[in-house]
């Protein structure tokens, strides 16, 4: 799978399931865009023009602020919800949100790219 392309507000990349544009959409675990439920934090909206095939590449518009790197408190998935944890970190778990996971930390002190919408 190719790496995730990032320009401005936009980023691009392969689809886990066709997905018709504006709809929202998250990071699965396999750092695929996909098609968030009813109780998943977007990460932003499918922009590309068409409709996206299957395992096929397109664009997502970020909802507003963008993407940030933070070092990560422990493990933390693809896609998880990430929180505010002691020392400046952030967590798979907490009560302060700070954003949704772009990549994966599989340890401590590991560095990921934190999607940070910024939500009204």
């Amino acid at each position: 799978m190719e790496p995730p392309i990032q320009d401005g507000h936009v980023l691009s990349g392969e689809f886990a399931a066709e997905t018709p544009p504006y709809l929202r959409v998250v990071r699965d675990g396999a750092a695929r865009f996909a098609i968030a439920g009813n109780t998943t934090r977007s990460i932003g909206v499918q922009a590309s023009q068409e409709t996206v095939a299957a395992n096929g590449r397109g664009s997502v518009r970020l909802h507003q602020v963008g993407t940030t790197v933070m070092e990560a408190a422990g493990a933390i998935a693809v896609g998880a919800e990430v929180f505010a944890a002691a020392g400046g970190r952030v967590a798979a778990a907490g009560s302060v949100s700070e954003g949704v996971a772009l990549t994966a930390a599989s340890a401590a002190g590991e560095r990921i790219e934190v999607c940070t919408a910024s939500r009204s």
